[in-house]
């Protein structure tokens, strides 16, 4: 398989694709040739998977140092970075906080701060739950993380109001 352009490859898959979308499952021996197509495809998945491993060595292992060395730094950057812009907005926030109450008393109302090259302010809407129990139902959402590992554990599973539960058939592929 070694050689082979990329795009042979993919036709070539596209075209097992196209066959097994094709075929009708009436009897025994199509469902057989499913089985060997689909056993034929994870075979290449898996050499090629293999290739790519070969083809990278080492690189793999280099990035993720590398990655690690300059994760330390990038972080204490962001944090700085989201430091400063905290002071900004705090500032520009009392900067106008001043401003509305100089033009509230009859003052003199002062001059905004000076835009600054670079960078931009916008203002968005934010939100903070204060109190789950009174938030409508419609903006709750099930933890499908417990449920599912309510599902694992029990077999079967004893009902839960508003969920159904099902059984469905996984199949499982191994490689020639």
């Amino acid at each position: 398989m070694t050689g082979e352009p990329i795009d042979e490859l993919i036709t070539g898959f596209q075209d097992l694709g196209k066959e097994l979308n094709d075929l009708a499952l009436k009897d025994d021996s199509v469902y057989t040739h499913v089985g060997e197509i689909l056993r034929t495809l994870k075979t290449h998945q898996k050499n090629i998977t293999e290739q790519k491993t070969e083809a990278f060595g080492d690189a793999k292992e280099r990035v993720a140092e590398v990655t690690e060395q300059f994760k330390h730094v990038l972080a204490a950057l962001s944090a700085c970075e989201e430091a400063g812009k905290r002071r900004v907005v705090q500032f520009l926030d009392r900067s106008e906080r001043h401003r509305l109450g100089a033009a509230q008393t009859g003052q003199d109302i002062p001059a905004p701060p000076p835009a600054l090259v670079g960078i931009s302010v916008r203002e968005s809407w934010d939100f903070e739950v204060i109190n789950s129990g009174l938030l409508p139902t419609y903006y709750l959402t099930p933890d499908l993380k417990k449920i599912g590992a309510y599902l694992k554990a029990a077999d079967p599973p004893a009902p839960i109001p508003g969920v159904q539960f099902f059984r469905k058939k996984i199949l499982a592929v191994k490689a020639l």
